[in-house]
């Protein structure tokens, strides 16, 4: 559930409105959709410790994250000039346009760089947390009876928030000063252990009605106020956007209060927890085509049209007409990324069987 309400956040980040104006309703969005990168990063601690051997943690991660995402980084490379609406498709595959300079260089600097990938920093970044687990380990193991561990990983997740909030502060705080958070380790790796220590405790939370209310009360409050201090940023800098990203303490604190609310939900055997669970097999996929597909669909007068049909005749965007514009573009996206992931799938399955049968063939010709 997590992951696939992180997806669909990702997405509207990328489909959000553009703030030309300090509007209030345009505002909350980009607020309400600032942290999905966060959930992704929290989600990861839940399960980056199950394999004990780190090499073989490490293949499965190059295998089945970071060449994904140099695949689609290949191709969109290939495909810019169709995804851009400048060729046909046609004339793009016997054309084709490609640095493999900069593709490598861009490689080599940890970056996905342009071509309708600069989304896919985040596969980079993910590595980089996975190269961090034998020291994460250190403070990522079973407790002992004096819960030893756990008071670490809480000092970790003290130290790099208070750093994280003291960064926040300093949008309004005007001193001669140049602040950073106060890193034990990288703020996805942090995340990525408070991520380990929630779920380390999912099953005494679990079904605690009073823990889920406050926290679904506390992320409120928090983001109202996050809201609030935008607004005042914005009216005297139309470019500082300091709280919508989502390594804030604001975005951090937010994600650790719904992730304790969703885990305190109980879920019986029904459609729901099908439906989710097919679902979130298919999120890193959706994640690698979402964009691309996007940048199709706008090219191509989807976003305009879109924009067009939910304005009044006035050309104002008001705040019903925000809210359907944003939540269609966000659903349209997902649905069509689902239908290529499925597509992938299927695709996937029938290839292995073909190897599968021909493997079997040869063993009995053998």
């Amino acid at each position: 559930m997590i992951r696939v309400m992180a997806c669909l956040i990702v997405i509207g980040v990328h489909s959000d409105l553009l703030v030309s104006q300090v509007d209030d309703s345009q505002i909350l969005w980009r607020v309400m959709l600032g942290g999905g990168v966060t959930y992704f990063f929290i989600l990861m601690g839940f399960f980056l410790f199950r394999k004990k051997s780190f090499l073989s943690l490490m293949k499965r991660t190059v295998l089945k994250i970071l060449l994904p995402g140099l695949v689609i980084m290949l191709l969109n490379r290939l495909l810019y000039p169709w995804i851009q609406n400048e060729s046909g498709l046609a004339e793009c595959l016997t054309h084709l346009q490609f640095d493999y300079k900069e593709y490598i260089n861009a490689i080599l600097h940890w970056s996905p760089g342009a071509y309708a990938s600069e989304y896919l920093w985040y596969l980079f970044a993910y590595v980089q947390v996975v190269m961090l687990v034998p020291i994460m380990r250190l403070f990522c193991q079973e407790d002992s009876g004096e819960n030893r561990y756990e008071k670490l990983r809480f000092y970790i997740i003290g130290i790099h928030l208070f750093g994280m909030i003291l960064t926040d502060a300093m949008a309004f705080i005007r001193l001669p000063l140049s602040t950073e958070p106060y890193a034990v380790l990288t703020t996805p790796a942090m995340m990525a252990i408070a991520g380990y220590t929630l779920y380390r405790r999912r099953e005494s939370i679990r079904g605690n009605r009073k823990i889920r209310w406050s926290f679904f009360g506390l992320a409120v409050v928090l983001e109202i106020i996050r809201w609030r201090l935008q607004i005042i940023l914005l009216a005297g800098d139309l470019g500082n956007t300091n709280y919508l990203g989502w390594n804030t303490g604001f975005a951090f604190l937010v994600a650790v209060c719904v992730v304790i609310f969703i885990l305190t939900l109980e879920i019986g055997e029904g459609w729901l927890k099908k439906t989710v669970l097919s679902i979130g097999k298919d999120t890193f996929v959706i994640y690698l085509v979402h964009y691309p597909i996007q940048c199709f669909l706008d090219t191509r007068g989807f976003g305009r049209f879109l924009q067009s049909a939910c304005s009044e005749a006035s050309g104002d965007m008001k705040l019903m007409g925000e809210w359907i514009f944003l939540l269609t573009r966000i659903l349209v996206i997902f649905a069509l990324s689902l239908c290529f992931a499925r597509m992938y799938r299927i695709l996937r399955r029938c290839l292995r069987g073909m190897f599968a049968r021909a493997r079997e063939k040869q063993l009995r010709i053998e």
